[in-house]
């Protein structure tokens, strides 16, 4: 009798919460927060392909968003359902993806002359997975050795110059989409042409729309309202100009064209004899560089979830 007392007394909390979660006033409310959490996930894993899958790889661009929508909704999954903390959700973070497109763009270029466009794709994605796979294995070695702390002795002025040099390669990532082109003393001519100033100024109005609505409107559904709102302000303009979405697609205001069937498919182990693996070993310091720059952003992000959460973690 006492050990099924105890039983029970250990059982009941466990799933008198599980029943709570299921009340109107919390299930109502989380369902809302996890399609709003969704909405902007899929958005920035879309804009994540693109920063990568741009220049010489904007042929694989559908290949791009497949394997970045995928791995958005494993990564929170994963994470909604097993992480210590309640209600945390993780989304990829812009900081590694950026040195990521600077990876993908050096393979890129150095196979472009040698090698056939599947041959650089199937390179790069493993190239991909590759940095990913070892950047979680660093950071669960330091979780497992109870290492989290000593990032915390990282000097302001490298978390300040490592914010800046992710700015300038967002910043220079944002211009790569939009006009195809990069920041150089070459092409900066080319910004004030009106095709190309079209182009950013347009997205940067958009930038500066989405900015300000969310540091003005504090409401959960500011940020992917918005977002909504706009498309559909792109969409009126060019339904009034009369502009097919065949134009618009061709002179790169929109994403594709995209193939029929999936995006992406899951790697096949006969894909790696396409890999050139000592091309990879040529971008040793990139992928060293998004475990560095992966261990630097946890500390950011670190610090802001024990202000919510009330505690160290």
């Amino acid at each position: 009798m006492t050990q099924d007392a105890t039983f029970e007394e250990k059982q009941s909390p466990k799933l008198s919460q599980f029943v709570e979660m299921f009340q109107p006033q919390l299930f109502i409310p989380s369902l809302t927060a996890g399609l709003v959490t969704g909405i902007i996930g899929v958005i920035r894993a879309i804009s994540y392909a693109a920063l990568i899958f741009s220049g010489l790889l904007s042929s694989h661009l559908s290949t791009g968003v497949g394997m970045t929508v995928f791995s958005t909704g494993m990564i929170t999954a994963v994470v909604a359902l097993f992480s210590a903390l309640p209600g945390m959700i993780a989304t990829p973070l812009a900081a590694p993806t950026a040195i990521l497109a600077i990876m993908a763009g050096e393979i890129a270029a150095e196979m472009k002359a040698i090698a056939p466009t599947d041959e650089i794709l199937m390179t790069v994605l493993v190239a991909i997975a590759i940095a990913s796979f070892l950047t979680g294995s660093f950071l669960l070695t330091l979780g497992r050795l109870q290492l989290g702390n000593a990032i915390r002795f990282v000097p302001y002025p490298v978390v300040g110059g490592f914010m800046a040099g992710t700015g300038w390669l967002l910043v220079d990532g944002f211009f790569q989409i939009t006009c195809d082109l990069p920041i150089t003393w070459d092409t900066l001519p080319q910004f004030i042409e009106p095709d190309i100033f079209s182009h950013w100024g347009i997205a940067f109005l958009f930038t500066l729309t989405l900015l300000l609505a969310a540091n003005f409107i504090k409401h959960y559904f500011a940020m992917p309202g918005t977002l909504l709102a706009l498309s559909g302000v792109f969409y009126a303009a060019i339904w009034a100009l009369d502009i097919p979405l065949s134009t618009a697609r061709s002179d790169g205001w929109l994403l594709g064209p995209f193939p029929e069937g999936g995006l992406w498919q899951p790697l096949q182990l006969s894909a790696l004899t396409q890999v050139d693996w000592t091309v990879i070993l040529h971008q040793w310091g990139s992928i060293l560089t998004v475990m560095l720059i992966s261990l630097l952003s946890l500390l950011l992000s670190n610090s802001g979830i024990e202000l919510v959460v009330g505690r160290n973690i």
